[in-house]
């Protein structure tokens, strides 16, 4: 169980680091001025000759007054170039590609909401869970958010049980956006859930009054039992979106301690939600 919650931190860690590189790419548009060398024009972006050349293989051979040259820059966290001009920089146009940098109505504190169920597969069942709260954004690519709610669990059996839960989720991810407009958000999540309470329905045809007695006892005894306890779990998922409101997404919930794997599922499970893009 280690080894996989190590394996899916090291991917999300990835995909996060991928898509905040992938991001961060400008480039600007410069025209060759009189007396301009390659070397000249990469110091002054704080860039190298090879990397120009790289996407402008013609200036590799020469450069004429005139010519037009990209040259890639780096964004910083507010979506401009950290890019060494000139007061008049009057030979350089800025042409934005393949980025998810985006100024429009970003705040860094927002409303949170979780809308989710899940599938329990041992015992059999599902959890249903809604939850409000807060996001913060330190930057635009990255966000994190706490929420508090309501946690219930189902499950499928001939002596079912339902638990409900106070759920304090805790969220971490990206938000980054497609080309089409849309959204896109890997996350990664920890669940903490205080059982309340525990109802228990078992199937009581054919007992005695006297077997009903004690198996409703012995039911609320354990119920007794179960309240207060603390559950956690731990989830790994992305969500999709049409806007910056509302998002699907699916994520697979992995049981962290005992109670969980007693209360909810002893397996991991699979989870739809409706929430917040980022």
């Amino acid at each position: 169980m280690k080894s996989n919650l190590k394996r899916c931190l090291m991917a999300l860690a990835f995909v996060l680091v991928s898509a905040l590189s992938f991001a961060q790419t400008r480039v600007i548009n410069h025209i060759v001025a009189e007396g301009e060398t390659l070397e000249s024009i990469a110091q002054r972006y704080n860039t190298s000759v090879e990397t120009i050349t790289a996407i402008n293989p013609d200036a590799a051979q020469t450069i004429y007054v005139g010519m037009e040259v990209k040259i890639p820059v780096t964004i910083v966290e507010s979506g401009t170039e950290t890019v060494t001009t000139q007061p008049n920089n009057t030979n350089t146009t800025v042409q934005t590609v393949n980025t998810g940098v985006y100024d429009d109505s970003f705040t860094k504190w927002d409303v949170a909401y979780r809308l989710a169920v899940g599938y329990l597969t041992k015992p059999s069942g599902i959890d249903y869970q809604f939850a409000i709260g807060a996001k913060y954004s330190p930057i635009q690519q990255l966000y994190i958010a706490l929420m508090a709610g309501y946690l219930g669990a189902y499950q499928f059996k001939s002596d079912t049980f339902t638990s409900h839960l106070v759920t304090i989720p805790i969220e971490i991810g990206g938000h980054f956006k497609l080309h089409n407009g849309h959204y896109i958000s890997p996350y990664l999540g920890f669940d903490f859930n205080i059982c309340v309470k525990t109802t228990y329905n078992f199937d009581d045809d054919g007992m005695s009054s006297d077997m009903k007695k004690k198996m409703k006892e012995w039911y609320k005894d354990m119920e007794k039992d179960l309240q207060g306890k603390l559950c956690a779990d731990f989830r790994l998922g992305v969500k999709y979106g049409l806007n910056s409101n509302c998002a699907l997404g699916i994520s697979m919930v992995v049981p962290m301690n005992d109670n969980e794997k007693g209360l909810l599922s002893s397996n991991i499970y699979p989870e739809i939600c409706l929430s917040t893009c980022f």
